[in-house]
């Protein structure tokens, strides 16, 4: 296999494996996810940031312009992305519409020592079930990442 084609797929692999250390670490995170509800509402209209990627950057997936989507999970269980607060639905709506291999999460949940909320895990398992790259934070402004050591690392690239 090609180098470059090696280097992908260990990326591809490293990303699944965060994902799924996420999900096997929730407390209590129920082995299947209800799916999302029917609300009667509309769903929010969220467009993810595409960014420009380092070569250097923890998780780069494939693409030379990856979508980028920021969700900060909190410990009442509320979910925003890319600063806007959005209901479980709307996220999963988003998350579903993602390609995997064009897409980078950058997830952060507030107060990570504490058992996450219910709405946080169905959160986590739909991200894994899905197939999405993630790259954990312990910063609410995403400026570090938790590497494969399990350490925090500063983010080497950032959006604009």
């Amino acid at each position: 296999m090609h180098k470059c084609g090696q280097t992908r797929r260990i990326q591809r692999i490293s990303g699944l494996l965060l994902a799924s250390y996420l999900a096997a670490t929730a407390a209590g995170c129920k082995r299947n996810a209800p799916p999302p509800s029917n609300d009667t509402q509309a769903p929010a209209v969220v467009t993810p940031t595409p960014v420009k990627v380092s070569p250097t950057a923890p998780l780069n997936p494939t693409a030379p312009n990856p979508t980028v989507v920021r969700i900060s999970a909190f410990q009442d269980g509320h979910l925003q992305v890319d600063g806007q607060t959005l209901s479980y639905d709307d996220v999963y709506t988003l998350l579903k519409g993602l390609d995997p291999d064009k897409s980078l999460l950058w997830y952060y949940r507030e107060a990570s020592s504490e058992p996450p909320h219910p709405t946080v895990q169905r959160l986590v398992k739909a991200i894994n079930d899905l197939g999405l790259s993630i790259s954990l934070s312990t910063q609410p402004d995403f400026s570090d990442y938790i590497g494969t050591d399990k350490k925090s690392h500063p983010r080497v690239w950032h959006p604009n």
